[in-house]
């Protein structure tokens, strides 16, 4: 707008001064020129104003068509992840292999004799890493004081001792099998068979000695 304004005042200076110099014909070609000047300014103006509409209504266009991507986008991924989750669904329910596999790595863990643990090894257990979750905290500790405070008279095979031992243990295994699918079939193996040697430990008679011997 000023660039218009500061034509058209250049021009009526023109006028001006051709009126000046009472020059009619110089004065109907300022006039002429001015007239032929103001229209080309109204045209750029029109041709500006209507390239700027357009070009507002393109990047509407644009970022319309944008926002449909990304709602086709959306759309998609959610389409996806309910198609994945139900197959995943479908193939859990339909293919026993995990509960095979439990069963399997049962009967190995069973099929190797236990290992009887060293003396210092049943005072001072080191449990597996899996067990060092908080649900299994006062088990572990139950087991570890029975075994630290048996006795000659109250140990061993059949003792009262050992029943206890032994039943906490299996509640141990049992806990263990929801872990079937988070832990790597060696680590479970592993594990199990752990538990099998402190629960063969557990079934010999204390002898103050080993104590003695273990302490040195």
């Amino acid at each position: 707008m000023r660039i218009i304004l500061s034509i058209v005042l250049v021009l009526v200076c023109s006028i001006t001064q051709a009126q000046n110099v009472k020059d009619q014909a110089e004065y109907n070609k300022s006039v002429t020129a001015l007239m032929g000047g103001i229209s080309q300014l109204k045209a750029a103006e029109v041709n500006t104003l209507k390239g700027i509409g357009e070009h507002l209504h393109k990047l509407a266009t644009i970022q319309e068509l944008q926002e449909k991507i990304r709602t086709i986008r959306l759309d998609n991924d959610l389409k996806y992840a309910q198609n994945f989750y139900a197959k995943r669904k479908l193939h859990e329910e339909n293919c026993p292999a995990r509960k095979t596999d439990v069963k399997k790595l049962d009967s190995l863990s069973e099929q190797n004799r236990p290992t009887r643990l060293t003396t210092y090894a049943v005072n001072k257990i080191e449990w597996p890493t899996i067990f060092e979750q908080d649900r299994f905290f006062n088990t572990k500790v139950k087991i570890q004081n029975l075994l630290n405070n048996r006795t000659v008279d109250n140990s061993g095979l059949g003792s009262d001792n050992y029943n206890e031992i032994s039943r906490n243990i299996d509640a141990m295994k049992t806990s263990l099998k929801d872990y079937i699918d988070t832990l790597k079939p060696m680590e479970y193996l592993v594990t199990k068979r752990f538990l099998n040697d402190l629960d063969y430990s557990g079934r010999f008679k204390y002898n103050p000695l080993n104590d003695l011997v273990a302490s040195k």
